[in-house]
Parts: structure tokens; sequence; C-alpha cells
């Protein structure tokens, strides 16, 4: 009975109070071929924007939803490329996995931008393949922890990692580091 509850509360959760077409989880996503799951590029977005403006002590079944959704398209999809940038992303050694979604949401949320102001969002076309693709990406993720560290901040102890990247935006040093992260010559791995 339990189950049953948590389906359908699920499902309703789902579908909210959009249509289909503008629902956060698509409910027949789970029978999507992988080379067919960019047509949810936009449903990530909102995923995103959900996760970062819903505060980390409220609705957390929903969030959970929410996030195993979008971790996992954004794990399986081949129309963006995510590149870890080592040094940029140890932070998340000393966070959770509220974080680490935001972070790998965040980035793609760059990238689906980036695709949606060329007008290729929800199509197969590839992005995230350059290097200023990468920088950018990087730099914006981080950008998004640390508005999420703020606006959670009696939820989280210091991270130290963050609380580096906030001096290094005061200073104005935060870009040049990121950038001198990511090799001059980078090629995406396949």
């Amino acid at each position: 009975m339990k189950k049953i509850v948590i389906a359908l509360f699920a499902s309703l959760f789902v579908l909210g109070a959009h249509a289909q077409d503008d629902a956060m989880i698509p409910l027949n996503y789970a029978n999507t071929p992988q080379e067919e799951v960019y047509k949810y590029e936009g449903n990530v977005m909102r995923c995103y924007q959900w996760l970062q403006d819903t505060p980390l002590d409220k609705m957390q079944f929903e969030r959970k939803i929410v996030t195993e959704f979008a971790f996992g398209w954004v794990l399986i999809t081949p129309s963006i490329y995510i590149e870890l940038v080592t040094n940029a992303v140890e932070f998340l050694n000393d966070a959770d996995e509220n974080m680490t979604s935001i972070y790998l949401c965040g980035y793609a949320n760059y990238l689906l931008d980036k695709k949606k102001a060329e007008g290729i969002l929800n199509t197969p076309t590839v992005i995230g393949t350059t290097r200023e693709e990468v920088i950018n990406a990087t730099e914006y993720a981080i950008d998004a922890c640390l508005q999420f560290y703020e606006k959670n901040r009696e939820s989280y102890q210091r991270i130290p990692g963050l609380e580096s990247f906030k001096k290094m935006k005061k200073k104005g040093t935060f870009e040049e580091y990121i950038s001198s992260q990511v090799p001059e010559n980078f090629q995406p791995r396949n």
C-alpha cells in the first residue's frame, strides 16, 4: 500500500500543475532510447532551476525524484559533453550529493542554454566539446554551487574549496584560475 501511495504521489508531482509538455519529468522518459534522450533537454533545464530555487530543507522527497531524473539524464545523454576539470571539482569531495547534482546540472544547464540560444535545443547536436565551452560551463557550475551554498548555508558545514572560489571571485582571479586548469590543447575524451 505504501508503494502505491508513493507512486501516486510521484506521478502527481511529475505532472504538477503543468501540462505534460511542461512537466519537469516526462512520464514516458524511462522508455526512451538513449540516442533520443536529447528530447528532454528542456525538462532538464526546468529541473536544474527547481533544484536551485527550492531550499534544501523543503520538499525532500520531490528533490530526490527530480535529482534522480536530472542526474540520470546527464549521465546518459549523448547530446552534451561534460568534462570534469579535476582541480575545479575537488570541493565536491567535501560536499554532498545535492551539491554534486547542482554542479552537474548547472554544467549541463550552461550547455543547454547555449543550445537554446543557437536554436538547437532538443536536437541531437552535441555541445560541450571545445575548450571555451568547458571553461565557461565549469565557471557556471561552480557559480551555481556557490549560489546554492549561500542559499542553504544553514544546511552545510564550511566547504573549503567553495570558500576558496568565493575569495578568488572577490579578487578577480576566478576565471583565470579555471582557464588555467583546462589545457590549451584540450581534446574531449571518447
